[in-house]
């Protein structure tokens, strides 16, 4: 397997929808082994709670629009580029004309950030929750499902597998 990063850096958290959009490629699956997010504001932001899910996308996806495709880096500089894209601060959430499934909701204090892991495939896990799965034409999106308050800036990080082809 494959492993690469994915990071943004000052997302503004009041005007997005969905934190990654996460496409496999043709002959590829892909597995979301770790999701993070931290505030990084010099003074002190409102306290709340963040409320986010993690889908899977199947059939005929639309990307999300109003944010960036950012490119993922190899944790090993000796692999290959990521086949897969992932589309990241979305202020219009990706859709799918098929099945939409709720995988994981994760809530968070915006003082101590999320920091989803998820198991590596094959592996018992320790309690962790298995590592998300697409597979081609297929994909995983973290979306932010609460309302934020005031002004909230933060890093985002995702770990992706990838296997096949």
């Amino acid at each position: 397997m494959r492993v690469y990063t994915v990071t943004t850096h000052a997302i503004t958290l009041a005007s997005i929808t969905e934190f990654a959009e996460i496409k496999g490629a043709a002959g590829k699956m892909i597995f979301l082994l770790r999701a993070q997010w931290v505030a990084t504001d010099t003074s002190i932001p409102t306290a709340q709670m963040i409320d986010t899910s993690f889908k899977w996308l199947g059939a005929t996806l639309t990307d999300g629009t109003g944010g960036a495709t950012t490119t993922p880096g190899a944790v090993d500089p000796g692999d290959a580029a990521a086949s897969f894209t992932c589309k990241t601060n979305n202020t219009t959430a990706s859709t799918s004309s098929g099945t939409t499934t709720v995988l994981l909701n994760v809530g968070g204090h915006v003082f101590n950030g999320i920091d989803q892991r998820f198991a590596m495939p094959g592996s018992e896990g320790g309690g962790l929750p298995p590592a998300l799965i697409a597979g081609p034409s297929e994909a995983i999106s973290w979306a932010l499902n609460s309302t934020v308050s005031g002004t909230v800036h933060g890093n985002m990080a995702l770990t992706i597998g990838e296997i096949g082809g």
